[in-house]
């Protein structure tokens, strides 16, 4: 059986019980049923039975209710404790016995509802746990007077929360009321802080008065400097008839903050006679390390939480943005190696080289002295007197001072005064080189250019122009090549690639117009165009100088001075020959070979017949014209028609037998 609290009822004394009754097994019971109440003097069966009664009561679902003494009153003065015992239908009583709780005693308070007297004389409303002569756990309400009554002249009335804590208290002699103090000295003495949504002190008020205090800190109300409506003050309206005398500001050294919504947005503060800080935005900004002072320095605005904008060098400026750093903060100290530094804006960005400056953009770092960033995200300037115009993950390192980069996107200098105007994966790496722009372009030599072109295959960075050596140019194009990759820097010098692919001018002052292919090996060489011509000798420098291939496809001129103006398949690698048509060899010095390339031996190849010698294959027949609309070609083919050459001595006898009856009949040969 599970009781609950047993609850006072009105007078007569009875107690009101309510409980749950199951059989053995558990199941609640339903019906009526016979219950024995009994109250004892002590828990167990020592105790004496001191009242007892019996009701038949209505059981539901096993609950049941009963109220105790409404057949046998309950004649007990309440004032010990007492234990109840209960029996179902004769049987045994059950155990253990239920102590009668709080609830039952307080009908020694004559029964009144909440109204609680423990053994101690406290009395209790609204708690039966009463820690007071009179504890009261609510509001209360009079309509009449509340009294203190004393013995002696020093009995104030005192209220205190918690128990023992003084909060407030009237003082009997004075009247004086104190909060937080237990000497009132005034009609309201406060310790602390009063807040209220009103004051009013009519004595001595006035319209466009002030409050002041006197050395005591009595206040009074007093006429403003300057009369009423005087021009002494600020109005927040406006001032007019100021002079250059007036000023908004302070009088002493102390810093002075103007706030929105109580926000501060812009901090004025001299930290030496001269220079002021200026500190406006987010109220996170800061011109300062801890414990060490700054001065000249100015944030115009920006900044946020977790991204603030931090000056830690004298002089330097960041006009807004968030994340930026100007200045070089070393541990806890500053270097003050990076004064004069300025950022305009951006995001994250960091100018900490003396007089550097990056205009704005994000994740720049301008770290070498007067280096300068005018935009972009993640450039680097990190040598002195570098710029960088914008872009994106550009960078002067290295020795590059002076060095400068238009924008693009990866672009690298990494020597003094070197220059890429903009592309992308550009690197100027020698001294005095320049780079107008294209993709992966390469110079490694002094005073370098390339205008432009890169990279034929997108992933092969091999495959975009390079100079190698001082003076070398490539124009444009395409995996072309100034200078030697070999040697020294200066071997192959003044190199020159107008265009292209994969033109490779290799000797001093070797020239090459365009095409693809083509390939100069030895000073002064020369290839006009066309494809896969070569000029010089691979390796030899200076054994086949100033030879010149015109353009066409497939030809060699590899001799000293050696010329091919065109054609095909044509090789000239005796000195200061020439090979022209198709199939053309010049091997001897100083040979003219001319070929169509109809020969049916020697695989069509037409071949010099020694030094000085001109050969020409023309399987239509050669023409020399004379003039006046004349020629020999005729005669010529009468005498050397389906012949292969006229290099025997019976060819050229038979030629000057033509010359000789021409000029007998008058006619100029």
């Amino acid at each position: 059986m599970l009781c609950v609290p047993i609850a006072l009822s009105q007078v007569p004394k009875t107690l009101s019980y309510q409980g749950v009754l199951t059989d053995a097994g558990g199941n609640q019971i339903d019906g009526k049923v016979m219950l024995k109440f009994k109250l004892y003097d002590a828990p167990n069966c020592a105790g004496k039975m001191l009242w007892e009664e019996s009701q038949e009561v209505e059981v539901t679902k096993g609950i049941f209710n009963a109220v105790l003494g409404s057949v046998t009153p309950m004649d007990l003065p309440f004032d010990m404790a007492y234990w109840l015992g209960i029996s179902v239908d004769g049987g045994e009583e059950m155990a253990p016995r239920v102590q009668l709780t709080s609830s039952a005693y307080s009908m020694m308070a004559r029964a009144l509802p909440g109204v609680t007297v423990n053994d101690l004389g406290y009395v209790g409303i609204g708690t039966m746990t009463p820690e007071q002569m009179l504890h009261v756990a609510g509001n209360i309400k009079t309509n009449g007077t509340v009294y203190a009554s004393a013995y002696s002249s020093n009995s104030p009335f005192i209220m205190e929360a918690p128990a023992g804590t003084e909060r407030a208290r009237i003082d009997d002699i004075s009247g004086n009321f104190g909060i937080g103090t237990a000497t009132p000295a005034e009609k309201l003495d406060v310790a602390g802080t009063a807040q209220m949504t009103g004051f009013k002190l009519p004595t001595g008020a006035m319209s466009g008065y002030v409050l002041t205090s006197d050395g005591v800190g009595l206040g009074t109300w007093q006429q403003s400097s300057g009369g009423n409506g005087s021009t002494n003050h600020w109005n927040l309206t406006g001032n007019a008839g100021t002079t250059a005398d007036n000023f908004l500001g302070t009088t002493d050294n102390q810093p002075l903050e103007l706030r929105v919504n109580n926000q501060r947005i812009f901090r004025f503060e001299l930290p030496n006679s001269s220079s002021p800080n200026i500190i406006g935005g987010f109220v996170g900004n800061k011109v300062t390390l801890t414990g060490v002072g700054l001065f000249g320095a100015t944030i115009s605005g920006g900044g946020n939480k977790g991204a603030v904008n931090w000056v830690t060098d004298n002089y330097g400026t960041i006009g807004g943005g968030a994340g930026n750093l100007a200045g070089r903060p070393t541990g806890s100290e500053i270097t003050q190696a990076a004064t004069y530094v300025t950022i305009g804006g951006g995001q994250n960005n960091l100018a900490s080289g003396l007089n550097s400056t990056i205009a704005g953009g994000a994740d720049n770092e301008a770290s070498g002295n007067n280096a300068a960033i005018g935009g972009g995200q993640w450039n680097l300037a990190e040598r002195a007197y570098v710029t960088i115009a914008g872009g994106q993950m550009n960078e002067a390192i290295g020795v590059s001072t002076w060095a400068s980069i238009g924008g693009g996107l990866r672009n690298k200098v990494a020597n003094e005064e070197a220059t890429i105007s903009g592309g992308s994966d550009n690197q100027a790496n020698g001294k005095w080189s320049t780079i107008g722009g294209g993709s992966g372009n390469v110079i490694i030599a002094r005073y370098g250019t390339i205008a432009g072109g890169g990279r034929v295959e997108s992933q092969n960075t091999f495959s975009a122009n390079f100079v190698f050596d001082e003076h070398g140019t490539v124009g444009g194009g395409g995996w072309n090549a100034a200078g030697s990759i070999t040697g020294t820097k200066t071997d192959a010098s003044f190199a020159t690639v107008a265009g292209g692919r994969q033109n490779e001018a290799q000797a001093l002052y070797s020239t090459i117009g365009g095409g693809s292919g083509n390939r100069v090996y030895d000073s002064y060489g020369t290839v006009g165009g066309g494809g896969n011509n070569q000029a010089g000798v691979d390796g030899n420098n200076f054994t086949a100088s100033c030879a010149t291939g015109g353009g066409g496809e497939n030809n060699e001129a590899t001799g000293l001075h050696a010329t091919i103006p065109g054609g095909e398949d044509n090789i000239a690698d005796g000195n200061r020959s020439f090979a022209a048509g198709w199939k053309a060899h010049a091997k001897h010095n100083k040979s003219f070979v001319w070929n169509d390339g109809s020969l049916s031996s020697n695989n069509g190849v037409l071949t010099s017949r020694g030094t000085g010698t001109m050969t020409i294959r023309a399987n239509g027949g050669v023409y020399f014209s004379v003039g006046g609309g004349r020629s020999l070609g005729r005669d010529l083919q009468k005498i050397c028609y389906h012949r292969q050459d006229f290099g025997s001595s019976a060819d050229r006898y038979q030629l000057r037998g033509v010359f000789e009856r021409r000029r007998a009949m008058g006619q100029r040969v």
